[in-house]
């Protein structure tokens, strides 16, 4: 909801929670229901089951 209300997600791809789907979509994000979406510096994770993968996704853009 922070990078929605920032305006940061006009033309970017994420996931979320299915709370959030139409906010992110309505902020002109593509929304994937996957366990984490990378797109350039902004990573954004679906749900605590989904942790392992959203911190792989994290651990890979510190190694870059």
């Amino acid at each position: 909801m922070v990078l929605i209300s920032a305006g940061a997600m006009r033309g970017r791809r994420a996931t979320g929670v299915r709370a959030v789907r139409d906010d992110l979509i309505n902020a002109g994000a593509e929304y994937l229901d996957v366990p984490a979406v990378r797109d350039g510096n902004i990573i954004t994770g679906r749900a605590p089951n989904d942790l392992p993968e959203f911190c792989g996704e994290i651990i890979w853009a510190l190694r870059e």
